[in-house]
């Protein structure tokens, strides 16, 4: 009897527990805000770009979250790595100062980097040196949805503007610039080779080709911010005939021929 009464009992219980769980609701995740200056490669965290790069291996992508960050020292990026941020505007670098006029202050020297999301700016403040946000030196290079910022403030003043936007090294092939905004940059990009791909992109200031146009050398879609002092342009190093593929769909383009300017709108 007395075993039959704790059976029951047992039974009992075992309903009355299943009866609680059923009418209990699982509680809502709680929100979480997205962190702001953040940098990581998976779970890891970093406290500046320079620190991350150096921890990266080939093939790993850095994020980089929405926020400011600080650059006041060259980096050297010598992996095949992609750096990913939020977009203009979103994930600005801020370049503060270099070790001297000329500096490239970021070097790409791996095949295959890929910056993604990012806002670079000129914030030198007073100095007045000239510097270059990206040096390209590999292949296949990308810059996409991104964006360079220089400083048109020294322009007159008898030195060089403090910010220049991305170098193509001769020798170097395959560089993609999709999608970009180059803004107050005394060059925004300099092509020596001829191996490149501009497109869909916008800057207020010239851009400068120094070889002949190739079937590699894709231009199109592209066009021009507001023009103020600086006329939104393409300058080839080439007759005109040469590069008469690039009129269309292209801001104004300017060629040299031995060395006298001519203008075709």
């Amino acid at each position: 009897m007395k075993r039959n009464l704790l059976f029951i009992c047992i039974a009992i219980l075992m309903a009355m527990a299943l009866i609680v769980s059923c009418d209990s609701k699982t509680p809502e995740p709680t929100p979480v805000e997205p962190k702001k200056n953040v940098i990581s490669i998976g779970s890891e965290n970093y406290d500046s770009l320079s620190d991350a790069v150096k921890a990266a291996k080939d093939g790993d992508t850095i994020e980089v979250a929405e926020g400011a960050y600080t650059i006041d020292s060259p980096i050297a990026i010598d992996k095949k790595i992609t750096i990913k941020g939020t977009g203009i505007g979103k994930t600005v670098f801020n370049i503060v100062e270099s070790e001297a006029s000329d500096t490239k202050v970021i070097d790409i020297n791996a095949e295959g980097v890929v910056f993604e999301g990012i806002d670079i700016r000129a914030a030198f403040g007073d100095k007045k040196l000239a510097y270059w946000a990206i040096n390209v030196n590999k292949n296949n290079f990308t810059f996409k949805n991104s964006a360079i910022k220089g400083d048109f403030s020294n322009v007159g003043s008898g030195v060089d503007p403090i910010m220049m936007g991305i170098t193509i090294a001769a020798g170097s092939t395959g560089t993609t610039i999709e999608g970009s905004v180059f803004r107050d940059c005394y060059t925004p990009i300099y092509a020596a080779s001829s191996s490149f791909t501009l497109k869909d992109s916008k800057w207020n200031s010239g851009v400068e080709v120094e070889t002949l146009p190739t079937k590699a050398t894709v231009i199109s879609g592209n066009a021009t911010l507001e023009v103020e002092e600086y006329q939104g342009k393409i300058k080839f190093q080439a007759k005109e005939s040469d590069v008469k593929s690039y009129l269309k769909g292209n801001p104004t383009i300017a060629f040299f021929v031995a060395d006298v300017e001519v203008k075709t709108e």
